[in-house]
């Protein structure tokens, strides 16, 4: 037999590729043959529970030869990178040299690709029979086996992305500070308390086998436009969670009503959370994606008191920049729960950039981010921008870092479960756990004397009480709640007396009007050079948007028409149109009649202009039941939402 050969030594890490500047554009880089050597047997991937390595590692381990090599492979994308801008800096808006930089940055990342699926492939493999395990300990799963596949996952995501911290830094409070070699320092104040917030919620629902529900507010990215609706960013994170927390027995509803910027304002939405996601008794977690439209701070902090009130949990996946009215601000929210990520974008672009010419419009529709990631790990095209709306790849990047801090929390949750199965044994489990909310208690509000005076500053706390006393109809869809936008209407006579019968639309009266459209089925609508539409998402029925709208309409030949208020704590009655801009401003010279229970009243045009509503009445005598709204309009008039408080 012949004598093995003894393997080379690898590079150190600092070797890098440096084309000369004589190089034509499509040089790709060039690994030396020292590399190509058989993959150790610590690195083999592991596929398997059987697998004794399977699920052990908490935090992910891989050799220094594996770092080395990721090293390696960013210097070459880096050099790429680098050597592009010195020689195509000149990009324009005409995209000068875009098929060039496309052409030789695909040659870097089919190479780099080959070698890591050669040299390295993927270490941590999900169980492709993925279950819970042996029933345990009165559960409808085995915690051990459960605890393996959460690892398990969380190891394979920190490997997609080359074991950067960014995967779990994005998203705040975070658990330690960038740079920082030791995981435990400089923590965000609220993160132990508020992910054991979160955990706690998780343990309750795998003890009693409880869905988790999830609803998602948020503008044009929310509503994924421009893009497949499969791929928006709340469904890819239902379908990365929904196999792990199936294992445990607890399924995971995902309910998004994002809104092109045609939708209604944040404001209204935000008042008719339980209208358009469902009860806040069925939601779990609520989160905002506010992108490209700013929401004052007063609203943003009217959305996390309210929830954290009722027992949910507000996540934002647009950052909260504003200052909020509590001591300690949002370290404050923190501690309860509330989290917010960062710029996603820095998952895939720190420290390695985008890798797309930055000016213009020359990223829009390309493929492909900074770790040569081309398509998702569902096998659908890799674009991260179509254009100022994220494509596939984007969203998957926002999935992937909410889905690491959950299942971090759900990684908590066994181990308390499994704490306490050894302190009292599985009799108690459920007293231990038990299947109802936990209402927050509130920090209080600073300056509330001083120059605050917005409605959180009042006697009553309307935000602290959740929205057990905020009635709302609204013509926003899709919509899980108890209520529609015509719930309240009765029949009204041409006298303005209203009976008990429901209302009757169409024809010259009221009407239901549709007057937001869904998103488009992943065609740019300006049709910007660069946004690489895709027309087959129009033939895939996966792909089409539910997000629409509805207005109630009404002219001086539609009559009166009237709504049965419901139990009112403060007497107070808004009407919403859409018109984020003007709101009810042009009405102010219309003939339009409001009254409640008969008397007349004179509602305030100007008021709540940006929020696009207007106070028909604020007054104490109005709270109880009983008591009834009708309007009469002499020309066209609009009505999205009708609250009641």
């Amino acid at each position: 037999s012949s004598t093995p050969q003894k393997r080379p030594t690898p590079p150190p890490s600092s070797a890098v590729y440096k084309p000369s500047m004589t190089l034509p554009p499509t040089y790709g880089p060039g690994f030396p043959m020292d590399w190509r050597y058989t993959i150790p047997d610590s690195e083999s991937p592991i596929t398997s529970i059987n697998d004794p390595r399977y699920g052990v590692d908490e935090t992910a381990k891989f050799t220094e030869r594996r770092k080395k090599f990721w090293k390696y492979c960013e210097q070459h994308r880096l050099e790429e990178q680098d050597f592009k801008k010195r020689n195509y800096h000149n990009y324009g808006e005409a995209f000068d040299m875009l098929i060039t930089w496309e052409t030789s940055r695909n040659e870097t990342c089919n190479k780099l690709n080959f070698e890591k699926e050669k040299l390295y492939p993927p270490k941590y493999v999900m169980d492709k029979d993925m279950n819970g395990g042996t029933p345990s300990h009165k559960l409808p799963f085995d915690p051990s086996v459960l605890k393996k596949h959460v690892i398990q996952f969380k190891n394979k995501l920190l490997e997609y992305y080359e074991n950067k911290e960014n995967i779990k830094l994005t998203v705040h409070p975070k658990p330690f500070e960038w740079g920082e070699s030791n995981e435990n320092s400089g923590r965000e104040e609220g993160y132990d308390d508020g992910m054991d917030q979160l955990a706690e919620m998780f343990a309750r629902k795998l003890v009693h086998s409880q869905p988790i529900t999830i609803g998602v507010l948020g503008t044009s990215v929310v509503a994924a436009q421009d893009n497949c609706f499969h791929y928006a960013y709340p469904n890819q994170l239902g379908r990365i969670l929904r196999p792990l927390f199936k294992a445990g027995g607890v399924d995971i509803n995902i309910r998004t009503s994002g809104q092109n910027g045609d939708g209604g304002a944040a404001h209204v939405q935000i008042k008719c959370i339980e209208s358009i996601l469902g009860t806040t008794e069925e939601l779990d977690i609520v989160q905002f994606g506010w992108w490209m439209i700013p929401t004052p701070a007063p609203i943003n902090e009217e959305s996390i008191r309210r929830l954290l009130s009722a027992g949910v949990f507000p996540h934002f996946s647009s950052r909260v920049d504003q200052e909020l009215r509590t001591p300690g601000e949002k370290s404050a929210y923190y501690k309860l729960g509330m989290m917010e990520m960062g710029n996603y974008q820095e998952l895939y672009s720190r420290p390695n950039g985008q890798w797309w010419p930055a000016l213009g419009k020359s990223h829009w529709g390309r493929q492909g981010d900074g770790y040569c990631h081309r398509v998702t790990r569902e096998g659908t095209l890799g674009v991260l921008f179509y254009n100022w709306h994220p494509g596939p790849l984007g969203f998957q990047v926002m999935a992937d870092l909410w889905a690491y801090r959950y299942t971090e929390a759900l990684r908590m949750a066994i181990h308390k479960i499994e704490a306490a199965i050894k302190a009292f044994g599985d009799e108690k489990l459920k007293t231990t756990f038990p299947a109802e909310k936990i209402k927050m208690k509130l920090p209080d509000i600073k300056d509330c004397d001083q120059d605050y005076k917005e409605e959180m500053c009042k006697p009553e706390k309307p935000f602290d009480q959740g929205y057990k006393n905020m009635k709302c109809v609204i013509g926003q869809h899709p919509q899980w709640g108890p209520r529609n936008l015509t719930t309240w209407a009765l029949a009204t006579d041409p006298n303005g007396h209203s009976s008990k019968a429901p209302y009757k639309f169409g024809g010259i009266n009221w009407h239901v009007k549709q007057t937001k459209p869904a998103s488009n089925l992943g065609t740019s609508f300006n049709g910007a050079k660069g946004t690489a539409p895709q027309p087959q998402f129009k033939d895939d029925p996966k792909c089409a948007h539910p997000d629409t709208g509805f207005e109630l309409t009404g002219d001086s030949n539609a009559g009166y028409i009237s709504f049965q208020l419901p139990d009112m704590k403060r007497g107070i009655v808004t009407v919403c149109n859409k018109d984020k801009r003007w709101g009810y401003t042009r009405n102010a010279e219309d003939k339009n009649v409001f009254k409640i229970d008969g008397e007349e009243v004179t509602p305030d045009y100007q008021s709540q202009v940006m929020f696009s509503c207007m106070t028909l009445a604020d007054d104490a005598k109005y709270k109880g039941t009983g008591h009834i709204l009708t309007i009469k309009t002499d020309r066209p008039f609009w009505m999205w939402a009708l609250i009641a408080e």
